[in-house]
């Protein structure tokens, strides 16, 4: 479908968290109208709607026959009860949950799709979109192609992946985004506790990430239980003592890499 087409379609975007906040910047950003915003609180729909200039509304359920994408923006938890609310609206109907496959849809057939974008987001801290993957999958070509060219104007990344392999991107990103992000609160929290300024550990946190750029995370493992030093490890855990689930987690991701090192 021709990009300009897409642009004059009327949107409503369903939700008003972290996705919503983003898609809907993005989208005005780039000359999308978003006609019209739905959330729970009407505080914050109205909020989201005065920043992306839309109406806005606390009316979940079928849109006016004008409306021609709908877009949920909401937790995965909640995409099976919302889409059944608006599953006779005649406009196309997309969620952007990770793990909620389309069978969610059904007995829809058709016009209907996934548009995921693959990324940490939160809300009113900006984002470039332009490199982020989303991952979209749809019922008929139609739709595949309408959803195509919509991710294709926030995003230069688009890939076509199916609800299985978007369920286990999905995991992968929870391993890699959401563990690891507790383990520096972890971190934090242990440093707060002794007095040691944590903007000490920024640059190690950011240098972590910048290696795997060029390199393989396996290659670019470093620390006592790569080296399989026993000594240091029980050092550690006895200087954990009296933080036990800490000492707890320690203990398990250090076995992890000790064994995933020994093949």
């Amino acid at each position: 479908m021709p990009e300009n087409n897409i642009r004059n379609y009327k949107i409503t975007l369903v939700g008003t968290g972290n996705i919503a906040w983003h898609l809907g910047h993005a989208f005005v950003k780039n000359g999308i109208k978003i006609n019209s915003v739905i959330g729970r609180s009407k505080s914050s729909a109205r909020e989201l709607g005065r920043q992306i200039n839309s109406t806005y509304s606390t009316e979940f359920g079928p849109v006016d026959d004008n409306t021609e994408i709908i877009i949920l923006c909401i937790s995965d938890s909640a995409v099976g009860q919302v889409t059944g609310l608006f599953r006779e609206s005649t406009g196309y109907l997309f969620h952007t949950a990770g793990s909620v496959g389309t069978e969610v849809f059904i007995p829809r057939k058709e016009r209907c799709g996934v548009i995921y974008p693959f990324q940490t987001l939160t809300k009113n801290i900006p984002t470039d979109l332009r490199n982020v993957p989303f991952c979209i999958e749809a019922s008929d070509s139609d739709t595949k192609n309408i959803l195509n060219a919509l991710a294709g104007i926030i995003s230069d990344n688009i890939h076509f992946l199916s609800s299985e392999e978007r369920k286990k991107l999905h995991l992968a990103g929870v391993i890699a985004n959401n563990f690891s992000n507790h383990l520096f609160a972890l971190a934090f929290d242990y440093l707060n506790k002794n007095k040691i300024d944590t903007r000490l550990i920024l640059p190690l946190i950011t240098e972590t990430v910048r290696k795997i750029e060029n390199n393989t995370p396996k290659d670019s493992q470093t620390g006592p239980s790569r080296r399989n030093n026993k000594d240091i490890i029980k050092e550690h855990l006895a200087m954990l003592e009296s933080e036990p689930s800490l000492k707890k987690l320690y203990s398990i991701i250090s076995e992890s890499i000790i064994a995933y090192y020994s093949d």
